[in-house]
């Protein structure tokens, strides 16, 4: 294993430990929506990437590995899918408070106290002033939309898939671009338009986060989910764009496709 890959596994693991085990005092008891977008961020297009790139082509998974390798560059679509409908999925507010019903709002780690729990819940109660306005869209909203009922075993098992489920998606995601089989990555111009269209559908999520009525969200006030909605929005793009910015800077020295990462 050379030193950039030797890099991108320290990195790559300090920014997973900080992410599900490290609290964040002057974040997490009163923007707990605000904390669990970075960590969902910091996984998702950090952690996995970095991990991703730090695999050498000779390992002990390579056959599963090339099979994903073929996969993806044949359709890079379902990759693609994976990573923006995971990031969707997990700030719908029917999934963000999930596991409301035991006890607290989805945390990035069962390692780490659950967002929402009743004490902060009170205290927020308490504390946040609702306009009328917020308070009247809020109570129109389906019932539906905003929770939905499971057993206690299922919520339980929620804070354990999903930190996994962010990990996954992020490595799945960025596959066509790190995978350490070169024939098999997707060509430059193909790579900028993924990441493209990718920074769209974050800009997209982040918009409708942003602008969507107080309540939607468990526990969560306007601030702390305008926050939210537009560290999705900005640097979520940012990390796309930059990527993008790379790959197209090195097509245009080279005058030929090149990969994202060298072998």
């Amino acid at each position: 294993m050379n030193r950039n890959k030797i890099l991108s596994l320290v990195c790559g693991l300090l920014i997973l430990v900080i992410c599900t085990a490290v609290p964040l005092p002057s974040l997490d008891p009163d923007t707990p929506f605000t904390a669990a977008m970075l960590r969902h961020v910091g996984l998702l297009l950090i952690a996995a990437p970095l991990l991703a790139m730090a695999i050498p082509a000779d390992n002990g998974m390579r056959k599963p590995l090339t099979n994903l390798s073929r996969l993806t560059a044949r359709h890079p679509s379902v990759a693609w899918l994976a990573g923006i409908l995971t990031m969707w999925l997990w700030h719908l507010p029917v999934f963000y408070n999930l596991p409301a019903s035991a006890g607290g709002i989805l945390s990035c780690s069962p390692f780490l106290p659950a967002h929402g729990s009743a004490a902060i819940l009170a205290a927020q109660a308490a504390t946040a002033a609702v306009t009328t306005h917020a308070a009247t869209a809020a109570a129109t909203l389906p019932a539906s939309f905003a929770t939905i009922s499971l057993p206690t075993s299922i919520t339980a098992i929620i804070p354990w898939i999903h930190t996994p489920s962010l990990l996954l998606a992020g490595f799945i995601f960025c596959w066509p671009l790190v995978t350490p089989y070169p024939s098999l990555r997707l060509p430059a111009l193909h790579s900028i338009l993924y990441l493209a269209s990718a920074c769209v559908a974050c800009s997209l999520a982040g918009l409708l986060i942003t602008y969507a009525p107080q309540g939607m969200y468990r526990g969560v006030t306007i601030h702390d989910q305008q926050s939210g909605g537009l560290i999705m929005w900005v640097p979520c793009c940012f990390l796309y764009l930059s990527a993008s910015m790379t790959l197209l800077i090195r097509w245009l020295s080279l005058k030929e496709p090149v990969n994202l990462i060298h072998s």
